[in-house]
């Protein structure tokens, strides 16, 4: 078969209306491998991945954390679809580092404010403390305290509506201190 017939066969041709519509009723491992086949299956299907996958953030309080939830912000696609923010401990045990400085400290605290501000259809907030161990007392992480705090602040200084807002507090203890409960 001559390539160039081949190419123009392929299912990429499909006008992208309908590709979209294909988007909707595929399932969501299909859907991501779906989208990687091509630049107009990409932006065909960017719509439908953005409602499918992008409803719930999870992210800890660092500032790489930051930039991520506002550049979700920011997106013209992603941002309506966001409706919950779910802040989790990081690798360190912690819920986000700790400024050291005490005048970046309130100006880390605004930031994010205006992005979850800008979160217009996040209603949701979530906080969950798991962990296996108990982080270290006077290390440099926001405690589930002060995350709770600042989320809080946000959403009362920013005037969020709220629709639900939890705080998971879960501490794994060995099978011998279970028993023993």
């Amino acid at each position: 078969m001559d390539t160039r017939i081949s190419h123009v066969s392929g299912i990429h041709i499909l006008p992208v209306e309908l590709l979209a519509d294909i988007a909707k009723f595929t399932e969501s491992p299909d859907l991501c491998a779906f989208r990687l086949t091509c630049r107009a299956m990409y932006q065909s299907s960017l719509y439908h991945f953005a409602q499918t996958f992008v409803h719930t953030l999870k992210t800890d309080l660092s500032p790489k954390s930051l930039a991520r939830v506002k550049e979700a912000a920011n997106d013209g696609i992603f941002c309506p679809c966001v409706r919950k923010l779910e802040i989790v401990r990081n690798s360190k045990g912690c819920l986000g580092p700790l400024s050291p400085d005490i005048t970046s400290k309130g100006t880390y605290i605004q930031a994010w404010r205006d992005v979850m501000k800008r979160l217009v259809n996040c209603q949701s907030f979530k906080l969950r403390n798991s962990t296996y161990t108990t982080p270290k007392t006077g290390g440099d992480g926001i405690t589930l305290d002060e995350a709770t705090g600042l989320i809080l602040e946000a959403i009362a200084t920013e005037h969020i509506p709220m629709g639900s807002f939890s705080i998971d507090i879960i501490k794994n203890r060995s099978r011998d201190h279970q028993d023993n409960l």
